[in-house]
Parts: C-alpha cells; structure tokens; sequence
C-alpha cells in the first residue's frame, strides 16, 4: 500500500493527537508545515513532527446536487469525531465556502488538519481568459490572507483534476495541448504567490490517473505520464503532485510512474476508492450503463489500495486520501461513500479503519454482495422480482431491507420501502426509462448500513 511497512507507520501515527495538541497551543507565528528529505526519504512534518496524511475528502455541501446539511458545530463535532474513529488525520476541502471558518475551528479541536482547496475549472481557457485568471488570484489571495494563521490548514491545493479535464472542453489534441501547458503555467504563478503570502505551507496540485494513449491518437501522449512531465517542467514552485486513482490497474503502477519521471518531489495519493464509474474504463451493462461494485468489492478496494499501492511507498509519497465521507451523487446514490447520506457507517469504513488502525471489523456488519432482478426489461407497472444477497457467514434475519427506485440520473426517487425480506416483488414505475434499484440493508440497534444496485429498463407498450 508489506505488513511490518504499514505496521511501523500505524505505530509512529499513534502519536499524532499529541502532535495536534502542541499546534493548537503553540505560537501562530513559528507554525510550519514543511517537507523534508530527498526521493524515497519525503516526510511531511508539523511543526517539526513527522506526519503521513491519512485523509478523507469531506465533501458536504460543496456540490449543489449533492444532499445539503447545515455544518453546526455539534454536527461536525459529530462528523469529525467518526473521522478520527476511522483513524483519519486529515480532511480534504474542494472549494473556498462558507462553510470553511467552522470546518477549520471544529477540524482543530478534533485533532485533524485540512487539506484547503481552491477550485479551478476545466471549462476555463487558460490560454486567453485573463478575467477569469484574474478572477482567480483574488479569491486565492484573499483565502490565503484570511486563513494562512489558522493552524489546521495543512496545505493548500490548487484545483482538482483540471489538466487533466481540460479535455471535455478542448478534445482536439492541437487546441488542448497549448491550454494545459497555460493551464500550469497559471498554477506556478499562483503557487508563487500563494507561497509569498503563506511561506509556512506546501502548496499542491491535483491530477488525475487516467490513460496516457488515446485511441484517435495513439502517437499523442495526453495522460499521466504527459501530466508528470509537464509538472516536472513547469512548475517549479508547487511542492506536491496529487493524483487521483482509482483502478487496480492504474493505482499499481502508480509510484513505478513517479519514480521514472523523475519530478524530484512527494506524490500524494489525492484520491483513492473503488473502481469509478467513468467508461470505458468500468464495466458497462446491457444498457450502457456502468455497474456500481458490490459493498464486497469496494470493502476490498479501500483496503488493498492503502495497505498495498500507498503505504508501502511512504518516503515517495506523503499519504493518501479515501474518496469520499458520505454519499455523493456521483455515478449512482451510493457508489462513493464510508457514510451514507443518514450517516450510517459503511463496509468500506470498517474496511479503512482496520488498514489504519488495526482494529477488527464488526463481525455482524451488514454486508451486500450481489442484487438480482428476474427481469432487466419490463412493461409500465410490470411486476418484477428482486434479491439480494448478503456475505454467507451472515443470517440474512437479523437485517431490515429498505428498497429505492430511482432513475439512472438521480433527478427523484420513484419508490422506497423498507421489509425484513431479502426477495420481495416490485411493481416497475409507470413511466418508460431506465432506472437503478437501491438495496439498503441496515443492522438493527446499529447505524450501520451495506448498499447494493442494479438496473433495469421500463418500455412503452406496442
């Protein structure tokens, strides 16, 4: 991510709370966050104290389509104190928000530092929109100013996958080529402004894994490893690559790729979690639409990618970070998560939390392995038979089932109700579409929680 690596990392973060306690009542003013050391001896230190982030990217309220909350104190008391349960460190922010001031004050008090993020967007032409560049460096200028005292703030992060995005807007290799060298030409420069106003604070960058070759231009290279190289150029003045990676195939090989080319500073795996739902590099259906993995495979994902393809490369890297706390709207209601959106813990918590701590998972955690449906198409109304399927050393009686229907884009929900069966019959909505079945099967007398999906298509009648 063997055992005694990862065994020796868990020891030394043992001590960490204690680390926390001498920022907060420490002087502001020699407070330092800095690195340390050469390729394949990187440390990030606090205050002179080693640390290895192990984060969690505590998204709430930072997508519109996402479940909003309001962020009390007693809610991210709440929040925070399960983190540090998961034997998390660190909490990564995308964007400036509101919500920033009390994240950071009840962030401290937990004993946990922050990775601050300021968001810049891939549909932004970096080559020729100053405006908005401009746009830019003062609301950077002015997060900085505000927050560069405040002593959870761990390092701040300049975008998040938008080299690598810049795609979507510019697919034509001749246009995009030009936008992201700008792209992080505009990154060095805020790096260095950034670092003028706070010099106490790394500064990252984020990208993301994705293919190096592209079937239209097989001559061009235009993913990570084009990524790597341009960093390793242009900009001198950010002080960590973060990469976001998900697929065994790709988060395998990651360090292998740092190593060769050779960018003379720590990685941070900004990213981690199950398989994403993207195509092509995801199991599609019949209907084209992405299979979410079982609560069984994502509790071995989470695990292997810390235990396997992060922690044993500390010295190259300076930790890593699981995607996502709670349920995000991404790919499905419940792909990403180590909550869920009623704050139920999830396999895939127990699952972290023995990497990072070495405690045991709960025996009697609920734990969904497979979800059928009898039919895949259906007329309007037409009934339909679902099961589902838990871990076999599990007594499928001890469980509730709560079963959702929702459309495959997650506008609403069609219809939900909970049962102690694990093969009930549905009724198909009236309306012709494709839709994703959710299972919910929950412990009783426990906020625990393991989700199942799959799809199913309903047709006009002929």
């Amino acid at each position: 991510m063997g055992p005694s690596r990862v065994g020796g990392v868990l020891a030394l973060l043992t001590l960490l709370p204690s680390v926390g306690a001498l920022m907060v009542t420490g002087d502001l003013r020699s407070f330092r966050v800095s690195i340390a050391g050469s390729p394949g001896t990187y440390e990030l230190r606090v205050n002179g104290h080693p640390f290895y982030v192990r984060g969690v990217s505590f998204t709430v309220n930072e997508a519109q389509e996402d479940p909003q909350e309001v962020l009390s104190p007693a809610r991210l008391h709440t929040h925070f104190r399960r983190i540090r349960e998961l034997g998390a460190n660190t909490i990564r922010r995308y964007g400036i928000s509101d919500d920033l001031p009390a994240i950071l004050t009840a962030a401290e008090r937990a004993g946990l530092m922050v990775m601050v993020g300021a968001w810049l967007d891939h549909d932004v032409d970096y080559l020729h929109d100053q405006r908005r560049l401009d746009v830019y460096r003062r609301q950077v200028g002015d997060a900085v100013r505000r927050f560069r005292n405040h002593p959870a703030v761990l390092m701040w992060v300049l975008g998040n996958e938008t080299w690598g995005l810049l795609k979507r807007e510019f697919p034509d290799p001749k246009e995009l080529w030009p936008r992201r060298q700008a792209f992080y030409r505009f990154v060095n420069e805020l790096a260095a402004e950034v670092k003028a106003l706070d010099p106490h604070r790394p500064v990252m960058v984020v990208d993301e894994h994705i293919p190096d070759r592209v079937e239209a231009y097989p001559s061009i290279h235009l993913g990570i490893e084009a990524s790597l190289e341009m960093f390793r150029q242009a900009v001198p003045n950010v002080d960590v690559l973060g990469i976001n990676s998900y697929f065994q195939e790709d988060i395998s090989v990651l360090d292998r790729l740092v190593r060769r080319a050779r960018i003379t500073r720590p990685y941070l795996v900004a990213e981690f979690g199950p398989p994403g739902y993207w195509p092509p590099r995801w199991t599609v259906d019949r209907f084209n639409e992405p299979v979410e993995p079982t609560d069984f495979q994502k509790v071995l994902d989470y695990a292997a990618n810390w235990t396997h393809h992060i922690a044993p490369y500390r010295g190259w890297n300076l930790g890593g970070n699981a995607f996502v706390w709670k349920d995000k709207h991404e790919g499905s209601f419940t792909w990403f998560g180590l909550t869920d959106s009623r704050d139920r813990l999830k396999p895939a918590f127990w699952a972290l939390r023995e990497a990072w701590t070495s405690r045991p998972q709960p025996r009697d955690r609920p734990l969904v392995t497979r979800v059928t449906v009898n039919k895949h198409m259906m007329l309007p109304e037409e009934s339909f038979v679902v099961r589902t399927f838990l871990l076999p050393s599990l007594d499928p009686t001890r469980y509730r089932y709560t079963y959702l229907v929702a459309p495959v884009s997650m506008t609403y929900v069609v219809q939900q109700f909970t049962t102690d069966l694990t093969q009930v019959s549905l009724q198909a909505p009236g309306i012709p579409g494709l839709y994703r079945l959710y299972v919910y099967a929950t412990a009783r007398g426990h906020d625990w929680v393991s989700t199942g999906s799959v799809t199913f298509a309903v047709h006009e009648r002929r």
